[in-house]
């Protein structure tokens, strides 16, 4: 070990040497090139970009030059004609609003003819209003833009604001003159119009441009990215200083009378190995000693770490008398050995996955879950989701009873899939959820389904029967689906006869009636079972499971939710009794509706006539008799029998699944509803005779027991 170990760290050490010398060499002069043709790549970057800018400003004054032209030598333009009376000038006006409407560019154009006049786009307007209020100047800027209107030069002055944050006036004489006044054509562009033209330059970031004309005015701009250009006060504009870290273009249009200054700030890192190259070198070369040191401690304590394994993994594996050549081989078979073991855990753990899908999967198809939410949450553990609008259920066997069988390459896609295995009838039968956009009218989309699963199978596709459901738009329905395509598979395996494909064309509209959870009859079945009054509970179910005439759709949804809440009931009952009677219920047959009446009467007695709480029984007799009085509380209840109010209340929670609130409410309604069918009292005294002295408050449980208020109920069901 300790030859082993004097070996690495020699090899270590002049491994590290060797590297780090021609590498810090290699980087330094990498560094120093890079930083050099990056100045040089963003140089010709802005180089390019003001070469666009300049032919665009170029092309926008030649196309006012040449808009210029083209009003100078209208006649409607002319001195004589503007200066002959209003309506000329009226006309005037409209030929200098048809030239110009279509430039978007131009804000505004006028005519002068130093008369005192201004004639724009909005009419007729005197001098000094236009250039006060119009274009917005005062002090040295209304003394330029009076003398540019009034030479009979070319030229440019800039208009409102501060810096020239208003715009830019384009003059352009006429050449013609009458009575020495000589006319001239003028174009306003504003600051954000002239911006545009700068578009090539927002590519560049913290660009600041200096336009200055030769009447000594200036404007500038500063420009960021996408946000565009914005003015920004003199002040504000990068000065001389740090020169170096600045990229300077300086552009003279002779012709435009414009001069540009353009001005781009190197990143700080281009600056910085300008300014102090020789210091970043040393401090480069520190770092990488630094980081060599650094490199060279970790290997050196990974290596005893790497040690200290070895040690450990050999007393752990004292069973191997196989030699090897060195610590290595034998920690490679350790880790080896490691991954097997890991292999097989994650075999074990996508086993337990699997079960745990199927077991989410018939929860949800087979009805036995408290809420679909509980289901789909069994389901979201597992990776899976409910993520359709409507659902139907696809029940798969063998024809000839064998168990289909998977193709081996398939068992990932059946990850995938929402489905079940079941023994029915002694054949082996896949159920799978179906999710469909649509409610499917045609079955296109649940043929296209049914075919894509029954490919997963290594049976040809005659050799399977496959049962499809109607397709139904509420989760909650997914099981009455599911009992649907099990009737007509009793039906057929009972006369031996499995289709290859059956679509179930019988189908229950769930929006036409009352759905079972909210239904009064099961309230009453449910409140007389949990008390353990036999009687109430048999008349309730023999309400429950009546024939609905040749509606039979309801009443097989009615057993079918039945049979589920007696196996949610049972399911929370500890005793050896509740299980068997649970396993009786359980094989009830939903198609026989007299046998399953009578099977789910011989439930209720088996649960009723098991020995109950002598206490909790005087109690609910109490409160039944009692419940009338207004100052029924569970302190008064409690006192009556000699208890605590705790103990009655934990009673109530552990028999009835309740608070004694709660039960108390259930029965002043139920008496309520009967009055209300049965009386003709007024609400007040039905409130009054059922134990609420305060007849709103009874008015506001009412509806949040039965969803309407007791006026309604007596209309809708009553008197």
């Amino acid at each position: 070990m300790r030859a082993i170990k004097s070996g690495m760290l020699k090899k270590m050490f002049l491994s590290y040497v060797g590297l780090l010398i021609p590498l810090f060499i290699i980087l330094l002069a990498a560094f120093h090139g890079i930083s050099e043709e990056y100045k040089r790549l963003d140089d010709s970057r802005l180089s390019l970009a003001v070469n666009q800018v300049i032919e665009a400003v170029d092309k926008k004054y030649r196309d006012l030059l040449t808009k210029g032209a083209q009003l100078s030598s209208m006649r409607q333009l002319s001195p004589s004609a503007m200066l002959q009376g209003e309506s000329f000038a009226q006309e005037g006006v409209r030929v200098l609003s048809q030239v110009c409407s279509y430039d978007k560019e131009i804000s505004d154009c006028f005519v002068s003819y130093n008369t005192g006049t201004v004639y724009s786009l909005q009419g007729s307007t005197s001098m000094d209003t236009w250039v006060k209020k119009t274009l917005g100047c005062s002090g040295t800027d209304e003394e330029k833009m009076r003398e540019l209107i009034g030479s009979d030069r070319k030229g440019i002055a800039l208009s409102g604001g501060k810096s020239g944050s208003g715009g830019l006036v384009f003059h352009f004489p006429m050449g013609k003159t009458l009575n020495s006044r000589e006319g001239s054509v003028n174009f306003c562009m504003s600051a954000e119009e002239f911006a545009q033209l700068l578009t090539p330059l927002l590519q560049v970031e913290e660009l600041y441009v200096r336009i200055r004309l030769d009447n000594g005015q200036a404007m500038y701009l500063n420009g960021s990215g996408e946000e565009g250009f914005s003015a920004i006060l003199e002040e504000e504009f990068p000065c001389e200083q740090g020169r170096e870290q600045w990229i300077v273009k300086e552009i003279d249009m002779e012709d435009t009378g414009i001069a540009f200054r353009f001005c781009w700030k190197y990143s700080s890192i281009y600056a910085d190995v300008t300014r102090y190259h020789i210091a970043l070198y040393v401090l480069l070369s520190a770092l990488m000693v630094l980081s060599g040191l650094v490199a060279f401690r970790i290997s050196l304590n990974y290596y005893r770490k790497t040690e200290q394994v070895v040690r450990l993994v050999g007393s752990g594996r004292n069973g191997i008398r196989r030699e090897y050549r060195d610590e290595w081989e034998f920690l490679q078979e350790a880790v080896r050995g490691i991954v097997r073991e890991n292999d097989a855990s994650k075999t074990i753990i996508e086993e337990y996955r699997t079960i745990v899908r199927q077991q989410g999967a018939m929860e949800l198809l087979h009805g036995t879950y408290t809420n679909v939410a509980q289901a789909e949450k069994l389901l979201e553990a597992c990776g899976q989701e409910l993520y359709g609008e409507y659902y139907a259920v696809c029940l798969i066997c063998g024809k000839d009873g064998r168990e289909p069988q998977i193709k081996r390459e398939n068992a990932g896609m059946m990850q995938e899939e929402i489905y079940c295995c079941d023994q029915l009838k002694g054949c082996m039968v896949y159920e799978f959820l179906l999710q469909m956009p649509n409610d499917d009218e045609g079955r296109e989309g649940r043929k296209q389904q049914c075919g894509r699963l029954t490919g997963l199978f290594a049976e040809e596709r005659d050799e399977l029967a496959v049962i499809i459901s109607n397709v139904y738009e509420k989760k909650h329905m997914i099981a009455y689906a599911w009992m649907e395509t099990m009737e007509r598979f009793q039906e057929f395996v009972s006369s031996r006869e499995l289709p290859e494909l059956f679509f179930c064309t019988r189908k229950l509209e769930v929006e036409s009636w009352q759905r079972i959870e909210e239904d009064e009859e099961l309230g009453r079945f449910d409140r007389a079972l949990t008390e353990k009054d036999a009687d109430a509970a048999k008349k309730a179910l023999a309400s429950l499971v009546r024939e609905e005439g040749p509606d039979r759709e309801k009443l097989y949804y009615r057993c079918f939710c039945l049979l589920r809440y007696m196996i949610t009931f049972l399911q929370n009952q500890d005793s050896e009794k509740g299980a068997e009677t649970l396993e009786k219920v359980s094989a009830l047959n939903l198609g026989d509706t007299a046998a399953f009446l009578s099977g789910m009467q011989e439930a209720v007695e088996e649960i009723c006539s098991r020995e109950s709480d002598p206490v909790m029984e005087n109690i609910l007799e109490y409160i039944r008799n009692n419940f009338q009085r207004n100052d029924f509380s569970l302190e008064n209840v409690a006192a009556q029998f000699g208890l605590s109010k705790t103990y009655v209340s934990r009673l109530f929670k552990k028999r009835l699944g309740i608070r004694y609130i709660d039960y108390l409410s259930g029965l002043r309604m139920e008496e309520a509803r009967k009055k209300l069918l049965e009386t003709d009292l007024t609400i007040q005294e039905i409130a009054e005779s059922v134990g609420y002295f305060d007849v709103p408050g009874f008015r506001k449980k009412f509806k949040q027991t039965y969803g309407i208020n007791a006026s309604q109920y007596r209309k809708t069901k009553g008197i």
